[in-house]
């Protein structure tokens, strides 16, 4: 559980990192973050 709760935080620091230096790749950065939040969702759902 403590490392999904790290990725639950590392991974929107990525992406926020990763849309700041490449702008111009924000609509495939804006796809892969949309597929990580679904993932995550489906994850929790399994979970419980």
């Amino acid at each position: 559980m403590a490392f999904f709760l790290s990725n639950v935080v590392t991974v929107p620091c990525i992406y926020v990192v990763g849309k700041e230096i490449n702008n111009h790749r924000w609509n495939l950065l804006e796809d892969e973050f949309i597929d990580m939040v679904n993932f995550l969702v489906a994850y929790l759902a399994e979970d419980s």
